[in-house]
């Protein structure tokens, strides 16, 4: 490896693996926590609620998993043009002297502007993915909300359900969907620490 990627891989990497073990796995256990306190409230309370509740999840799940295997060779195209970038910054600076005595200055400003398009190019292919994956995980939650609004309304024209009752039945979908939802902020700082930590590791194991 060059240098410059071994110094991209030693700071940005070692960070992206730190902050998920400092952040996700912690707000991993609150998700899990909340979810299952809501989840035996509504067993209690509203039997029929729970499934309602858990219906988002095997289409959350499968739409998560298809997206995961998308956007892990974006994430990894993008670390390799910051290595590049990184390489490239880090050749000038030791060659300084070699680049004014050639007076290729402006050949390698041209040259890290175009990594640096290189790299900004990559970055805003990642950004649109989770663009348009964040929009299905809200669509799919306001739909299972929607349908426990109108299953308690038509039990409460039935007589079977108390009015007050969903208000505790919104509250509590509101609260499960709702850190369900953020499973899927996680699951961005999962990737990046899963090809962060391989990326690590060939360091780590390099002879």
């Amino acid at each position: 490896l060059a240098t410059g990627e071994m110094i991209n891989r030693a700071l940005t990497d070692l960070q992206r693996v730190r902050v998920f073990i400092q952040s996700a796995v912690l707000l991993s256990l609150e998700i899990l926590l909340i979810v299952g306190g809501y989840l035996i409230l509504l067993a209690v309370r509203c039997p029929w609620a729970v499934p309602l509740a858990l219906l988002p999840l095997p289409l959350w799940i499968w739409y998560t998993v298809r997206f995961s295997r998308r956007i892990r060779p974006a994430q990894v195209a993008e670390m390799a043009a910051g290595d590049t970038n990184v390489s490239v910054l880090t050749e000038n600076i030791a060659g300084v002297h070699v680049v004014k005595a050639f007076a290729t200055q402006q050949q390698e400003i041209a040259k890290f502007n175009g990594t640096c398009d290189a790299y900004l190019a990559r970055v805003l292919a990642r950004i649109r993915m989770y663009a348009n994956y964040m929009p299905v995980i809200r669509s799919v939650s306001m739909v299972s909300h929607l349908a426990l609004f109108l299953l308690a309304g038509l039990l409460i024209l039935r007589g079977t359900l108390l009015p007050g009752e969903i208000l505790v039945l919104g509250s509590a979908m509101g609260a499960i969907l709702g850190r369900l939802q953020q499973v899927a902020a996680i699951n961005e700082q999962y990737q990046n620490a899963m090809v962060s930590a391989r990326r690590l590791h060939e360091i780590l194991a390099a002879e």
